[in-house]
């Protein structure tokens, strides 16, 4: 019998203990309050997708934005959403601070997503560097706008020389989403999984770099789970 009492306070003391930590997790947790309130309450939600050419949607007829948008009209058809596909081919973050106010600040979003990394070292840009310019792409919108955002890491590719680079701008893109308290969207980590469950880097790329449409299903699947809602299309 004490033996019973004993085990039954065990568990009990087990399941508090885990309560408690996932309390404490969520206390840390970048949750898109703003965002998820508009689209409960039936209102008029602005979206950026702002980035480069993954966001533009090289090689494909559909990108992640227009999935997303697809997905929060199946889930919220009452509410009013306005997609900004703010993409531009070849351009680091740097290029992306520098028409941030035509391109992002003027449509005074609600959400922003930012996705930058996969040009820089063609264009010779270091870690520190990539960091202040999404500090400074992050300071902006958080000073003129009251808009939510959200870092994507960037897709895995199939080139070894870029795959190497990439390493270091998704940690510092992890690094920043801790330091400046912004959510992040683990889109290299959700690849990653996808690799390391059988599937192929390039049955995801329309080339070595560039995501097919599939891999942009994937991406707006890692936003919306990120956001807190049902991913699945």
């Amino acid at each position: 019998m004490m033996f019973k009492i004993v085990l039954y306070l065990s568990i009990l003391l087990f399941i508090i203990s885990s309560c408690n930590m996932n309390t404490a997790k969520d206390k840390n947790a970048v949750h898109f309050t703003r965002t998820l309130d508009i689209l409960r309450s039936k209102g008029d939600l602005t979206i950026v997708a702002f980035g480069d050419s993954v966001t533009a949607g090289f090689g494909v007829g559909k990108n992640f934005s227009d999935y997303l948008k697809e997905r929060l009209n199946h889930m919220f058809p009452e509410s009013k959403i306005r997609m900004i596909n703010s993409g531009v081919y070849g351009e680091s973050a740097g290029k992306g601070l520098l028409r941030i106010e035509k391109d992002v600040l003027r449509y005074n979003p609600d959400l922003v997503t930012i996705n930058f990394g996969l040009n820089e070292i063609k264009l010779g840009i270091t870690k520190k560097e990539f960091t202040m310019s999404i500090q400074s792409i992050i300071e902006r919108i958080r000073k003129d706008t009251d808009s939510e955002i959200m870092l994507l890491t960037t897709n895995m590719t199939a080139n070894d020389i870029l795959s190497a680079h990439l390493i270091p701008i998704n940690s510092a893109l992890r690094d920043i989403s801790k330091k400046m308290k912004l959510g992040c969207a683990d889109v290299y980590a959700v690849w990653e999984d996808k690799v390391k469950s059988g599937v192929p880097p390039r049955s995801l790329l329309v080339d070595s770099v560039h995501p097919d449409e599939t891999g942009h299903r994937l991406i707006a699947e890692t936003i919306i789970e990120r956001l807190g809602l049902t991913p699945k299309f």
